[in-house]
């Protein structure tokens, strides 16, 4: 949709009218930072409040890390892509950020992710 421009789309159970992308909302669950142990698994949600269109992405990118076909994510729908990390290690560790971009504007929202040693937990 091009900025200034009015539009309609579907919404789960409820039309959503769309004036301008002001009213895009991006979501992340959990949100700002999360701790994951070690070994643990960790799923991050990016939710938007429309469904993606042709020629749109939402997508998820580590910041810094040269190689992100090494990042987990899923499609859940037209709207939310999940990032996962299994089995958490400390080079898991860092700032994520989910993007949203089309023809006309472009978004992200972050989180970051801090791996703990399972060693730190066994201190006395």
């Amino acid at each position: 949709m091009i900025e200034g421009e009015t539009g309609r789309t579907s919404c789960g159970d409820a039309d959503k009218k769309l004036s301008s992308h002001n009213d895009f909302q991006m979501t992340i669950t959990p949100r700002h930072s999360v701790n994951v142990t070690e070994g643990q698994h960790l799923q991050v949600t990016c939710s938007i409040n429309y469904p993606v269109g042709k020629g749109a992405a939402l997508y998820w990118k580590a910041h810094g890390k040269d190689d992100n076909s090494l990042i987990k994510q899923h499609r859940v729908n037209d709207s939310t892509v999940m990032l996962f990390v299994r089995n958490a290690l400390r080079s898991d560790a860092g700032f994520y950020k989910c993007f949203y971009n089309n023809s006309t504007h472009s978004r992200w929202e972050g989180v970051f992710i801090s791996v703990i040693s399972k060693c730190e937990y066994f201190v006395v």
